[in-house]
């Protein structure tokens, strides 16, 4: 503090070092009970999925694509990392969490036997199969015109 101009006595310091220790604890404590809401959510949205049937599931994805078919190329791009228009089973699953879709390992090895996915999927696969069971209205344009490198085909 010299160094600035500032000439703290013995008492300042202690106040300084009351007021970081304060903080401190402080962020500790909120950190904390952010981590445990967050534990309450994960619990309650896998609870919620746990009671689902596949078909249940497949329905509300196809409702998710549906109400998404404008962005969903984009949704999909984000998690093909490769840029091969194919996306990896773990990739999918990061995709399927990130949408809601909390699954156990049994439901989402189930979906993806159901869905025909392999060590990866194609952004075609995933909009064919996805849209198989209940007709979804995914643009024609959507489908005709992606490409892995984000230009038309």
């Amino acid at each position: 503090m010299r160094k600035i101009g500032v000439d703290l006595g013995g008492s300042d310091l202690g106040y300084s070092d009351q007021i970081h220790n304060d903080n401190n604890s402080s962020e500790y404590d909120r950190v904390k009970k952010h981590r445990e809401k967050l534990e309450v959510v994960a619990r309650r949205a896998l609870d919620h999925t746990a009671h689902l049937s596949l078909d249940d599931i497949l329905t509300q994805l196809q409702d998710y694509i549906h109400q998404r078919a404008a962005d969903i190329r984009k949704l999909f791009t984000k998690y093909d990392e490769e840029g091969a228009g194919r996306i990896k089973r773990s990739q999918f699953r990061r995709f399927l969490l990130k949408a809601g879709f909390i699954m156990d390992d049994a439901q989402f090895k189930e979906l993806c036997t159901r869905m025909k996915v392999g060590k990866s999927l194609s952004y075609q696969d995933f909009l064919d199969t996805s849209s198989g069971r209940v007709p979804v209205s995914i643009p024609t344009t959507l489908k005709a015109t992606w490409s892995p490198n984000g230009r038309p085909s």
